[in-house]
């Protein structure tokens, strides 16, 4: 916002950024349009929050049955609090983002699905690093998976390649200039302790993490998960078996952090198990009785999610 151009490193002078720069560009363009100095803390968290709502609005009105797309406003803030930071962003909105358009190709592959999935590919990579690799390895999982059912991947490659154009806005520099060096030992200093048995405990629990009052939601999430596989098969399967590989992969290269951080995942994951839970249930029981529960449910681990956020030091 004052004038630290974005392709260079906020902490380290003169060299390239560490974080991809599509965050930093948003927050700089409300402030110069809004004038006002605390937009990060004030106006960020709001638009992630109602862009995120939006996001999954639309997943469940396109995926799930109409009913639940008015529950599904309320899932974000029950889930998490929307912190002002690049991770959050990715988490919120571009993960969802990245799965309408995955839910979208599986139903119909053309040229307009699969550019649409190749960018919100490159929108989550110019966020933050996580959404290329996350992202990047459920789309390869995805292909290699249509290429075993001896599906066209035709469109599959136009995704990735549209894709990595966007990406190298960011990865271009790094690669060719930099040459993949960076004075930041951050991912040599920060979760080395992060173990391979640690991750695997990590992703078959991440529908269990949760406490309290949200507890509830848990009990929504694991067979929502188990539905998600029989109904949405070539978007569930690819998604576990991606970030699995993933982040077995990079511990295995000696980069536990980028493993660790395929946690941004689960909030997208545990949001969507529920919206298939809540499906079952309003396909199966009287949705007259299932939603005033699921409304009051929804808004009180929101209530909690804001209360713990606000009562944090």
């Amino acid at each position: 916002m004052f004038g630290n151009p974005p392709f260079r490193d906020p902490t380290n002078v003169g060299e390239y950024a560490f974080y991809p720069w599509l965050y930093n560009l948003i927050v700089a363009f409300l402030g110069k349009i809004l004038g006002i100095f605390f937009v990060v803390t004030k106006v960020v968290p709001i638009l992630i929050l109602t862009l995120s709502m939006l996001v999954l609005y639309q997943i469940a009105r396109e995926n799930f049955n109409r009913r639940v797309a008015i529950v599904a406003v309320l899932i974000p803030l029950a889930l998490k609090f929307p912190k002002a930071h690049p991770r959050t962003l990715l988490s919120m909105v571009m993960i969802p983002l990245f799965y309408l358009a995955l839910f979208r190709f599986s139903r119909d592959r053309d040229v307009k699905n699969s550019v649409f999935l190749g960018v919100s590919w490159g929108l989550a990579g110019l966020t933050h690093v996580l959404g290329t690799f996350g992202a990047g390895a459920i789309l390869l999982t995805k292909t290699v998976m249509d290429k075993i059912k001896r599906m066209k991947i035709k469109y599959n490659i136009v995704a990735i390649a549209i894709g990595v154009t966007i990406l190298l806005l960011f990865w271009g520099p790094l690669l060719f200039v930099y040459h993949a060096k960076t004075p930041n030992p951050y991912q040599e200093l920060v979760m080395r302790h992060f173990t391979l048995p640690e991750f695997i405990v990590s992703f078959l629990t991440f529908p269990l993490s949760f406490s309290g009052l949200k507890i509830f939601l848990g009990m929504l999430t694991i067979p929502g998960i188990i539905l998600g596989l029989i109904r949405y098969r070539d978007v569930f399967l690819p998604s576990l078996l991606g970030i699995l590989g993933a982040g077995v992969l990079f511990i295995v290269l000696g980069d536990n952090l980028v493993a660790y951080k395929l946690s941004s995942y689960y909030f997208t994951l545990n949001a969507l198990a529920i919206l298939e839970s809540l499906n079952w249930l309003s396909e199966n029981l009287k949705w007259s009785k299932i939603m005033p529960l699921a409304v009051i449910l929804l808004m009180g681990t929101s209530a909690i999610t804001v209360g713990d956020y606000a009562n944090s030091p």
